[in-house]
Protein backbone atom coordinates (compact mmCIF):
# COMPACT_ATOMS: atom_id res chain seq x y z
CA UNK A 1 0.00 0.00 0.00
CA UNK A 2 0.98 3.59 -0.60
CA UNK A 3 0.16 6.20 2.06
CA UNK A 4 -0.29 9.72 0.69
CA UNK A 5 -0.57 11.97 3.74
CA UNK A 6 1.10 15.19 4.78
CA UNK A 7 -0.04 15.22 8.42
CA UNK A 8 0.37 11.51 9.20
CA UNK A 9 3.14 9.98 11.23
CA UNK A 10 3.98 7.26 8.70
CA UNK A 11 6.81 5.91 10.83
CA UNK A 12 4.29 5.34 13.65
CA UNK A 13 2.02 3.52 11.16
CA UNK A 14 4.85 1.28 9.97
CA UNK A 15 5.69 0.37 13.57
CA UNK A 16 2.10 -0.19 14.74
CA UNK A 17 0.27 -1.50 11.68
CA UNK A 18 2.46 -4.35 10.53
CA UNK A 19 -0.03 -6.62 8.75
CA UNK A 20 0.39 -4.69 5.48
CA UNK A 21 3.30 -4.02 3.13
CA UNK A 22 4.13 -0.37 2.49
CA UNK A 23 5.55 0.79 -0.84
CA UNK A 24 7.08 4.09 -1.94
CA UNK A 25 5.68 4.00 -5.49
CA UNK A 26 1.95 4.57 -5.85
CA UNK A 27 1.85 2.80 -9.22
CA UNK A 28 2.83 -0.57 -7.74
CA UNK A 29 0.43 -0.41 -4.79
CA UNK A 30 -2.76 -2.47 -4.58
CA UNK A 31 -4.11 0.21 -2.26
CA UNK A 32 -3.54 3.97 -2.25
CA UNK A 33 -4.51 5.75 0.96
CA UNK A 34 -5.09 9.46 0.36
CA UNK A 35 -5.56 11.54 3.50
CA UNK A 36 -6.76 15.13 3.58
CA UNK A 37 -7.51 17.37 6.55
CA UNK A 38 -9.15 20.70 7.14
CA UNK A 39 -9.80 22.89 10.15
CA UNK A 40 -13.12 22.62 11.94
CA UNK A 41 -15.07 25.53 13.39
CA UNK A 42 -14.06 24.44 16.89
CA UNK A 43 -10.34 24.50 16.12
CA UNK A 44 -9.93 20.77 15.58
CA UNK A 45 -9.23 18.85 12.40
CA UNK A 46 -11.62 16.99 10.09
CA UNK A 47 -9.90 14.05 8.41
CA UNK A 48 -10.94 12.28 5.20
CA UNK A 49 -9.22 8.97 4.52
CA UNK A 50 -9.79 7.62 1.01
CA UNK A 51 -8.88 4.01 0.31
CA UNK A 52 -8.37 3.78 -3.44
CA UNK A 53 -8.07 0.28 -4.82
CA UNK A 54 -5.55 -0.57 -7.50
CA UNK A 55 -4.19 -3.82 -8.88
CA UNK A 56 -6.27 -6.68 -7.50
CA UNK A 57 -8.45 -4.18 -5.60
CA UNK A 58 -9.12 -2.02 -8.66
CA UNK A 59 -12.35 -0.02 -8.36
CA UNK A 60 -12.87 -1.10 -4.72
CA UNK A 61 -12.79 2.29 -3.01
CA UNK A 62 -13.90 3.39 0.46
CA UNK A 63 -13.85 6.64 2.40
CA UNK A 64 -13.76 7.06 6.17
CA UNK A 65 -13.92 10.36 8.05
CA UNK A 66 -13.23 11.41 11.60
CA UNK A 67 -12.45 14.53 13.59
CA UNK A 68 -9.90 15.37 16.23
CA UNK A 69 -10.53 18.08 18.81
CA UNK A 70 -8.47 21.24 19.21
CA UNK A 71 -6.92 19.95 22.43
CA UNK A 72 -5.75 16.66 20.89
CA UNK A 73 -2.04 16.04 21.22
CA UNK A 74 0.10 14.76 18.36
CA UNK A 75 -0.02 11.34 20.03
CA UNK A 76 -3.84 11.49 20.25
CA UNK A 77 -4.08 12.35 16.55
CA UNK A 78 -1.71 9.65 15.36
CA UNK A 79 -3.38 6.98 17.50
CA UNK A 80 -6.84 7.91 16.21
CA UNK A 81 -5.57 7.99 12.64
CA UNK A 82 -3.97 4.54 13.10
CA UNK A 83 -7.27 3.21 14.46
CA UNK A 84 -9.25 4.50 11.47
CA UNK A 85 -6.49 3.37 9.12
CA UNK A 86 -6.70 -0.20 10.48
CA UNK A 87 -10.49 -0.19 10.15
CA UNK A 88 -10.27 0.80 6.50
CA UNK A 89 -7.42 -1.51 5.61
CA UNK A 90 -8.96 -4.54 7.37
CA UNK A 91 -11.53 -5.12 4.63
CA UNK A 92 -8.78 -5.29 2.02
CA UNK A 93 -6.45 -7.34 4.23
CA UNK A 94 -9.22 -9.89 4.82
CA UNK A 95 -8.90 -10.77 1.12
CA UNK A 96 -5.14 -11.25 1.37
CA UNK A 97 -2.86 -13.88 2.89
CA UNK A 98 -2.80 -11.78 6.09
CA UNK A 99 -6.55 -12.34 6.50
CA UNK A 100 -6.07 -15.70 8.20
CA UNK A 101 -4.15 -14.01 11.02
CA UNK A 102 -6.48 -11.03 11.53
CA UNK A 103 -9.00 -10.67 14.33
CA UNK A 104 -11.43 -7.96 15.42
CA UNK A 105 -11.45 -6.52 18.92
CA UNK A 106 -14.23 -4.40 20.36
CA UNK A 107 -13.92 -2.20 23.42
CA UNK A 108 -17.24 -1.80 25.19
CA UNK A 109 -17.95 1.88 25.90
CA UNK A 110 -18.79 3.07 29.39
CA UNK A 111 -22.52 3.02 30.21
CA UNK A 112 -22.75 6.82 30.13
CA UNK A 113 -21.17 6.96 26.66
CA UNK A 114 -23.64 4.38 25.36
CA UNK A 115 -26.58 6.30 26.81
CA UNK A 116 -25.30 9.56 25.28
CA UNK A 117 -24.95 7.98 21.84
CA UNK A 118 -28.42 6.46 22.08
CA UNK A 119 -29.92 9.78 23.12
CA UNK A 120 -28.05 11.60 20.33
CA UNK A 121 -29.23 9.11 17.74
CA UNK A 122 -32.85 9.54 18.88
CA UNK A 123 -32.56 13.28 18.34
CA UNK A 124 -31.51 12.92 14.70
Amino acid sequence: MFVDCYECDTEYLRQNVQFVDYVRDRTVADLHILVTTQSTGGGGRAWTVKFIGGGRFDKIDRTLTFTTVQTATNDDRRKEFARIFKLGVAAYAADSPAGAQLDVQWTKPAASATASRLYASLLV
